[in-house]
């Protein structure tokens, strides 16, 4: 019906001329939108017009209750005061989404249809479609932390749309339609794609159909010289290397400590055997092994927690007390005779 002397926006024409033919539909008219647009131009449109954007999508969408996605919307860049009522409504959600002002630039929008049903049952029917503007560029935003920078992927569809962009971090920056990545870098491609998913969750034990039979996205991802810079560094070079001096050094130290001990351990060995020659040229063999043991038995009672090393070296050193409840070393003869006598002439 008319109201205020406007009818709805579906009845105009190329010119904004009223036609006269109310009988053609169907129709589907949008109901709600968020956000709301200026002057309500979406209001009442009827998006089930093969002149719109989107509608075999819809169709599809309507008619066989099941999620479509469309192919490529763009555009001409500039903001939401633009002339061109597509570019201003894109910047317009693009703004309302950040809560600042924001300038289209013209890369792809994406539509995803979802069908509203009368039911929770098996049998439901569809009677509505929920459109979802999906700006891609801002999908793929934050998915990779600051440190990964100079990621390439390109996003393409069935429907023949394809769209470069490249990754630094958090930021999608678009590069240009078509296939714009670096051919070096096909042996790095990854791809993925919605084929195997044929249900949709929405909340109810049936699902949502997915149907990839009139715009099937997939996504291929490539690297880069930038990309590789990061991993190709001579960090680990230089690691290895001072990993090698490391031991190096740690080598060369024990060598030198253990030529130390010996050399240690060879001065206390010649002393020993000093002493122990001074020992046999003065005492005979039998007085020189009562002396060695009694000392050793001294030494063993009286040092009995120091080291081997320092009980040694306080033997050599002749750090001993006199005992006097020690057994004499000499042996008794309580019959002998005792000659002195000189040889004349020698």
């Amino acid at each position: 019906m008319a109201r205020d002397g406007l009818w709805p926006i579906w009845y105009y024409g190329e010119n904004q001329k009223q036609e006269t033919d109310f009988t053609r539909g169907p129709y589907m008219p949008t109901w709600q939108s968020s956000p709301v647009f200026n002057y309500g131009n979406d209001i009442n449109q009827n998006l089930y017009n093969p002149a719109e954007y989107g509608h075999m999508g819809l169709d599809r969408s309507f008619n066989n209750g099941a999620i479509v996605m469309s192919e490529f919307i763009t555009s001409t860049p500039g903001d939401m005061f633009s002339w061109d009522l597509l570019t201003a409504k894109i910047a317009l959600m693009l703004s309302t989404a950040k809560g600042e002002l924001v300038e289209y630039v013209g890369d792809p929008i994406g539509q995803m249809y979802f069908p509203i049903f009368d039911s929770f049952e098996e049998n439901r029917e569809p009677v509505a479609v929920m459109i979802a503007w999906i700006h891609w560029a801002s999908y793929f935003r934050r998915i990779l932390p600051k440190s990964i920078t100079g990621i390439y992927f390109v996003l393409g569809n069935s429907c023949g749309g394809t769209y470069t962009y490249e990754i630094d971090g958090p930021t999608v920056n678009p590069v240009g339609p078509g296939d714009l990545h670096d051919t070096d870098f096909d042996h790095w491609k990854v791809s993925a794609s919605f084929e195997g998913i044929k249900q949709i969750a929405d909340g109810t034990k049936f699902g949502i159909p997915l149907d990839t039979t009139y715009c099937e996205y997939h996504i291929d991802v490539y690297g880069s010289d930038e990309f590789r810079s990061i991993y190709r560094t001579s960090l680990p070079i230089v690691m290895t290397l001072a990993v090698a001096i490391v031991f190096v050094f740690t080598a060369f130290m024990f060598v030198c400590y253990d030529r130390l001990v010996e050399r240690r351990q060879n001065l206390v060995m010649l002393k020993a055997q000093q002493t122990t020659a001074i020992v046999a040229s003065l005492f005979p063999e039998n007085v020189r092994e009562r002396m060695m043991e009694q000392a050793t038995k001294k030494l063993e009672s009286r040092d009995s927690f120091m080291s081997p090393n320092r009980r040694l070296k306080g033997y050599l050193n002749d750090d001993n007390e006199t005992d006097t409840n020690s057994a004499p070393i000499a042996d008794l003869f309580p019959h002998c005779t005792v000659m002195f006598c000189d040889i004349a002439g020698k």
